[in-house]
């Protein structure tokens, strides 16, 4: 996986954390709505700032790695990340 991560802050609207990664040389824009958070990392719903960052930091490495896959799958520029992306099918 040949990806960096930075710039992470909460959504004007406080539903998702937005991020930035590197691609293959290509910055992508992403966002990863609070509902995922909520069900695939342990964020207990209506949490504040701070409890919403940690459940991101938390989940870093598997958040970042769907959304490399996605990037690359689609030839992305921008990825939404859902509770969707983290199920097993």
């Amino acid at each position: 996986m040949e990806q960096s991560l930075s710039n992470f802050a909460l959504s004007t609207n406080g539903q998702a954390v937005t991020f930035d990664i590197v691609v293959q040389k290509r910055a992508i824009g992403c966002a990863i709505t609070r509902d995922a958070l909520e069900q695939h990392f342990w964020l207990e719903r209506g949490a504040d700032e701070s409890h919403l960052t940690k459940a991101f930091g938390n989940g870093l490495r598997r958040i970042a790695a769907v959304a490399e896959r996605k990037a690359l799958a689609k030839g992305a520029t921008h990825v939404l990340i859902t509770a969707d992306d983290f199920e097993y099918r």
